[in-house]
């Protein structure tokens, strides 16, 4: 048996594309999927932290993690320090897709996965990400000038030939569970 969670960010739901369409693929390989919701969180990020542990806590604690075989977390920004953090406290062995992690989610040691993050993302700067990765060795995809949803302002197109490159490495990391280098 495979299970997919889902974590969203604070304001990125598991109804925008990057989660949307995860979720569509997990399905297509097999996975029973369930989608962490936190409702709403305070916008101060440390306590908006602690509030979403508490929830996925809570929401996960009906999950006998040891009945499946594969495990696949698949989190968005804040949803990705949740996620490290869960995964770390109750000794839960998964692969990873990180969208947008923030630095606070290398404090609890990534697991082996596949990092997208955008060179415009006011929440967490290139280097960092570059170092942290490879500190981690975690495949890191940069997508240039992309913000925080990993979009550009005003290019419907560009966001769209975007989304389509990501799904297509997220594709061939829940299929086999290859994250490739760029």
């Amino acid at each position: 048996m495979k299970l997919a969670v889902f974590f969203p960010g604070i304001g990125y739901t598991a109804d925008k594309p990057l989660l949307y369409y995860s979720e569509k693929l997990a399905k297509k390989y097999g996975y029973e999927t369930f989608r962490v919701a936190y409702g709403e969180l305070d916008r101060d990020p440390q306590k908006a932290f602690g509030e979403a542990l508490t929830v996925t806590r809570l929401m996960l604690e009906r999950y006998s993690w040891m009945r499946y075989d594969e495990i696949l977390f698949v989190s968005k920004s804040i949803g990705t320090a949740v996620a490290c953090a869960y995964a770390e406290e109750f000794k839960i062995r998964c692969k990873n897709i990180y969208y947008t992690p923030l630095e606070q989610t290398f404090t609890y040691h990534p697991q082996s996965g596949i990092v997208f993050h955008g060179t415009a993302d006011p929440w967490a700067k290139t280097e960092m990400m570059e170092a942290k990765c490879k500190e981690y060795n975690l495949p890191l995809h940069i997508l240039e000038g992309t913000n925080h949803s990993l979009e550009v302002q005003d290019d419907i197109r560009l966001n769209i030939r975007n989304l389509a490159k990501i799904m297509e490495v997220a594709e061939k990391y829940i299929s086999d569970g290859v994250g490739t280098k760029e």
